[in-house]
């Protein structure tokens, strides 16, 4: 009588085999390409911000970044797969046996190497647990304790891309943008500008400046039911910005940008917290005259046309006759608009073009109602400026300059002080002005006050730290 076990067919396991090892080295090539590819196109990211920025609208992304994106994170990894498995297999052998183990192997080492890349533990952690931080130290602005001189004082904030003080510091051995730093000279600085988690890159600037919080994703992307912003059309609907406060006290508000607004949910955010702005972005600028060459980068229209169309547009503002806010985003200088060999001279026509708009501010006769700030988004996302190796971000600054504000810290502190930009929040409102109760904004203190910031009261490590765990009060803000 024959054995029972040799009655009994065994399953075949071969293509169940194939396919788990062709799925484990197409996405080995994934998962090594991706980190490459996004540092190429946007520098030094985290997981963190992808999601955003895959989460926020993706209208008005530059065409070219999308193909490329296909090519190197679909087609390439696809292709690699299915070429390894082939040739092993065509080979035969231990070879197609080793390819079992080979490929396991590959796909662990290729995760790790994203992993470090892209620190992806630390964001999914950060997903998981929840921390009291941000809900202890927010403070919640109240509209009707913060006042306003009776004769207000125009706002102009110029939001250069990626511009850091290593670029007018001479850390790099040189001075990227010297027009800069000789309006930084002459007028108020503050040192020691850190980018925190959250803050690092632009929609994320915007969220620390205006609300005085760091960005984070609508609710646990664990959950099925998670929030998103591109499909509700809003942006921290709950949470109140220094744009409510503006409007609140009869401000003019315009936003001046060549590239597209909705791209990133900038768009969503000028809606949600100041429906009367006037929006003046690409596709605005597209509806009227334009030459070709104005349209000078992949993102749209080029600095030097967006800075001409500015002046038209402040001008206007002015002779309302009413205090006005205008925001003017910069775009030539952003990562991967063109290699580091060549983006020391896009860094020089950035700082030629911004000073010389500053200057020209100065010389108008609504000029001495008004403050002018210089600002960056965020840090240079690149490794590496002019050629140069960059310093690690916590050792490197966000530049600022404030023109016209009259006003001095209580306390100037020769070497800087550590601060955050969720700083800026409050200091912007009292740079115009105005008396804030407290000094205190968001997460922000007034750099014009003898207040400690978090980062000089819980230090560096421990902020960021904080910062990327959940907070049940910033979920609330959705």
């Amino acid at each position: 009588m024959k054995r029972l076990s040799t009655m009994i067919k065994r399953p075949d396991f071969g293509p169940f085999k194939t396919a788990a090892t062709l799925a484990a080295l197409t996405l080995s090539v994934f998962f090594f390409w991706a980190p490459v590819w996004i540092a190429g196109q946007f520098g030094a990211v985290g997981l963190g911000e992808i999601m955003h920025t895959l989460m926020l609208p993706l209208e008005g992304l530059d065409r070219d970044i999308f193909f490329s994106g296909f090519t190197m994170l679909v087609a390439c990894p696809a292709l690699g797969g299915l070429l390894t498995f082939l040739m092993t297999r065509g080979l035969g052998g231990r070879l197609e046996k080793g390819l079992l183990f080979l490929a396991p192997a590959a796909l662990l080492g290729s995760m790790a190497f994203a992993d470090r890349q892209l620190a992806i533990h630390q964001f999914l952690w950060g997903e998981i647990e929840y921390g009291s931080f941000i809900d202890e130290n927010y403070r919640a602005p109240d509209l009707d304790r913060i006042v306003f001189p009776e004769a207000k004082k125009n706002l102009i904030i110029i939001l250069v891309e990626s511009l850091e003080d290593t670029f007018t510091s001479g850390q790099l051995g040189q001075v990227l943008a010297p027009d800069l730093k000789e309006l930084q000279d002459r007028h108020l600085s503050f040192k020691r500008q850190a980018q925190v988690h959250g803050a690092g890159w632009t929609i994320a600037g915007y969220t620390a400046y205006l609300f005085g919080l760091p960005l984070k994703l609508p609710l646990s992307i664990m959950k099925r039911d998670h929030n998103d912003y591109s499909r509700y059309g809003t942006f921290l609907p709950g949470a109140v910005s220094l744009l409510e406060v503006f409007e609140k006290n009869g401000y003019d508000f315009q936003v001046i940008m060549g590239s597209d607004s909705a791209f990133g949910g900038r768009r969503n955010l000028f809606k949600t917290h100041a429906p009367g702005a006037r929006i003046f972005d690409r596709e605005q600028f597209l509806a009227g005259p334009h030459e070709a060459g104005d349209l000078s980068s992949p993102w749209g229209f080029g600095d030097s046309f967006l800075f001409r169309e500015a002046r038209a547009i402040v001008k206007s503002a002015a002779e309302r006759q009413r205090p006005f806010l205008t925001i003017i985003q910069t775009v030539d200088s952003h990562i991967g608009l063109d290699s580091y060999e060549n983006d020391a001279e896009y860094w020089r026509r950035t700082d030629r073009l911004s000073a010389a708009f500053a200057r020209w501010l100065e010389e108008q006769d609504f000029y001495r109602d008004s403050v002018v700030l210089i600002i960056g988004d965020h840090l240079y996302m690149g490794q590496y400026c002019a050629k140069v190796e960059l310093p690690p971000i916590s050792r490197r600054g966000i530049f600022n300059a404030f023109l016209n504000t009259g006003l001095q810290p209580e306390h100037p502190a020769p070497q800087g002080r550590l601060f955050s930009s969720f700083d800026l929040a409050p200091t912007i409102l009292e740079a115009v002005g105005a008396v804030l109760p407290e000094g205190r904004f968001g997460l922000g203190v007034s750099l014009f006050r003898d207040i400690p910031t978090l980062l000089e009261e819980h230090g560096y490590e421990r902020l960021n730290e904080e910062l990327q765990k959940r907070s049940r009060l910033y979920d609330s803000f959705y």
